[in-house]
């Protein structure tokens, strides 16, 4: 895994791996968003093959807002 911040582009964009950004992989190991609710917001990118696998490594209790003010 390689880390670096959300406004470095990855060296190689066809690169065929998941790319998190740092929102996004604390999420997903906190276990508070899916994968696809990942991809939806911008924070996963890269092939979805694993992401069924990702999900059942770190998935929890997904964190959703359904009320508004």
């Amino acid at each position: 895994m390689r880390v670096v911040p959300d406004d470095v582009p990855p060296s190689d964009p066809a690169a065929d791996r998941l790319t998190f950004t740092s929102a996004g992989i604390a999420q997903a190991y906190a276990g508070a968003q899916s994968c696809a609710n990942l991809r939806l917001a911008g924070h996963l990118t890269g092939p979805t093959g694993d992401d069924a696998l990702w999900d059942a490594l770190w998935g929890g209790r997904q964190v959703h807002v359904r009320d508004y003010f």
